[in-house]
């Protein structure tokens, strides 16, 4: 089974029937819905940490985001998917500039090298791809690092069988990158 989760967030949402016909939230229930979205996907740790000081905002939404997708990734395996194909990283990133993404920048890797997505990868026999434009994006920048990293989980997770992950970054056409990846 194949899923993009926007579309799977989409189908939530009208599951729970907080979209109108057009597929607008209504307004009325546009706070409630974010709340209760992010405490489904990334739990009470991000609202916890919401208000910490500054210097720890960015580690305690890095460690409530890293989660947050490995719980819903574990629920749609779990409810049987296979295969789930996740843009995680637009190319409008680029946009923003050196100074965001020297922010961002390291963060990215981390879905190849932190313990808890390595661990969930191990336990839940996840084969990892990414596709898209990155390695474009990042050759001869100070994140070049981040197409090792990327190269090195894929390798490390390629006898993994039980589960696909497909994780997009800066792909505008993710049909026409996982065909080349078939």
């Amino acid at each position: 089974h194949l899923v993009r989760l926007s579309q799977l967030l989409v189908l939530l949402l009208q599951l729970l029937g907080l979209r109108g016909a057009h597929g607008e939230v209504r307004q009325e229930q546009d706070h409630l819905l974010r709340r209760e979205l992010l405490e489904l996907f990334l739990g009470e740790h991000l609202l916890e940490h919401a208000h910490t000081a500054q210097q720890n905002q960015a580690q305690a939404y890095i460690e409530a985001t890293t989660e947050g997708y490995i719980r819903l990734f574990q629920m749609l395996f779990e409810h049987g998917f296979e295969t789930v194909i996740a843009p995680v990283f637009g190319s409008e990133i680029l946009r923003r500039g050196p100074e965001y993404m020297s922010q961002i920048g390291a963060s990215m890797g981390l879905l190849a090298d932190h313990p808890k997505f390595t661990s969930f990868y191990t336990d839940y026999d996840v084969r990892v791809h990414f596709y898209g434009d990155y390695r474009k994006e990042f050759s001869n920048t100070p994140y070049h690092s981040i197409i090792e990293q990327f190269d090195g989980i894929t390798t490390q997770t390629s006898t993994n069988r039980k589960h696909s992950l497909l994780y997009g970054v800066f792909a505008s056409d993710a049909t026409e990158a996982i065909a080349q990846l078939s």
